[in-house]
């Protein structure tokens, strides 16, 4: 996802106040002024202590609910553009950077180039059986294993992905430019849907529908 820009603002939750039939939150915007590191966010992550982490085009923040920690290339991110953020078993916070580097993050320490190199990854997606899959340009599907990235067999392995999200518990759906792919486990295509050409996926989020009696 090189040339592919997001640029939203981060809305975040900071208190809730109940009435009497029923919950209001109320919501505050941050931005470059209240110390975040760019307005330009690719995405938001929290990890398993509850802190947020924000990778922009421009570098990474945290946020621990009152204050914004910046990490840059000024004091020791290999790139600036991030993609994504995934925190592994063990509490190491992979930073999957837009120039095919990923750097660590532990105890708030950033160990450059750690984990992988040469691989744009776009996206990781955990799957309901825990499985990390990276989402890559031009690469195809990866599999994070024992902290070391494993390209299984596939029926794509040079295509774009910029998004992963599950259909059920058989079946992948990854998206990029053109195409809509379900995927099956062994990550074979079971279908392909041709798009409006031009349209490029960058997130996917599926929505549970929960039935209920009348």
């Amino acid at each position: 996802m090189k040339k592919a820009i997001f640029i939203i603002q981060i809305i975040l939750s900071v208190g809730c106040f109940k009435l009497s039939t029923a919950q209001q939150h109320i919501f505050k915007t941050y931005t470059v002024e209240d110390g975040l590191v760019s307005n330009h966010v690719r995405r938001i992550y929290q990890d398993k202590k509850g802190f947020l982490w924000i990778a922009t085009i421009e570098g990474l923040s945290k946020y621990d609910g009152h204050k914004f920690i910046n990490y840059t290339t000024v004091n020791g991110l290999s790139h600036n553009n991030l993609n994504d953020v995934y925190e592994s078993a063990d509490g190491k916070l992979y930073l999957a950077e837009n120039d095919g580097t990923v750097d660590i993050i532990q105890h708030d320490v950033i160990v450059k180039k750690a984990a992988f190199r040469n691989v744009v990854i776009n996206e990781f997606f955990i799957s309901r059986d825990n499985r990390v899959i990276a989402a890559t340009d031009t690469s195809g599907l990866y599999e994070i294993k024992n902290g070391k990235l494993v390209k299984p067999y596939q029926t794509y392995p040079d295509a774009t992905y910029h998004a992963l999200t599950e259909f059920n518990d058989s079946l992948l759906i990854g998206g990029s430019h053109d195409f809509l792919r379900l995927l099956n486990r062994e990550l074979k295509l079971f279908l392909e849907i041709k798009q409006v050409k031009g349209l490029v996926i960058g997130k996917m989020v599926k929505e549970r529908w929960r039935l209920r009696r009348a």
